[in-house]
């Protein structure tokens, strides 16, 4: 029911903003499975992020070549503010 509500809106939004024509914009919300909604990031999640594919690229690393990988933690600050550009101040979506 929620979706079916959510479908609904990005219709309406859609068809309000007169981007296509009625029958595109039916043909392009029918091909939407699902719509998943997400909350905006703060900076500690996509900081959580960051040293999670670090890992994962360091595990990845070790298993292939034998070699460690291993960083600091202003690295991950020096990423960290990269994803946004901007300073972080409270919440933010990526975009």
């Amino acid at each position: 029911m929620a979706e079916q509500r959510l479908r609904d809106v990005v219709f309406s939004r859609w068809r309000t903003a007169a981007c296509e024509s009625y029958e595109d914009t039916l043909k392009l919300v029918s091909l939407v499975d699902f719509f998943l909604p997400f909350l905006p990031l703060e900076r500690r999640h996509v900081r959580e992020l960051i040293v999670r594919e670090l890992g994962a690229r360091g595990q990845a690393l070790l298993r292939k070549t034998k070699v460690a990988l291993a960083w600091r933690d202003e690295v991950v600050d020096f990423l960290t503010d990269k994803v946004s550009g901007v300073m972080w101040h409270g919440l933010h979506s990526l975009k």
